[in-house]
């Protein structure tokens, strides 16, 4: 997902889980990441910062994905460049 089918989700996911500290953390996390110049950051940061987003909701919703690599977070969502 990339463009404004990103943004459109991540605005979801703000709104849905807006009661979810541990979400908003995640996303904050994420923001700073992506605010920093690409030039600037590690190489897989964005990436490595939405794994962690999206294994934070499954937590937050009682999904378990032990199971799951880390590569398939990646399958259908990526930071937009």
């Amino acid at each position: 997902m990339r463009g404004n089918g990103f943004h459109e989700a991540m605005n979801e996911i703000m709104i849905v889980f807006s009661d979810s500290q541990k979400v908003i953390d995640l996303i904050e996390e994420l923001f700073k990441v992506v605010e920093t110049p690409i030039h600037a950051r590690a190489e897989k940061s964005a990436d490595e910062a939405l794994i962690m987003l999206l294994k934070g909701i499954c937590k937050d919703i009682g999904i378990e994905y032990k199971t799951l690599p880390d590569s398939y977070y990646l399958k259908f969502f990526s930071i937009p460049k």
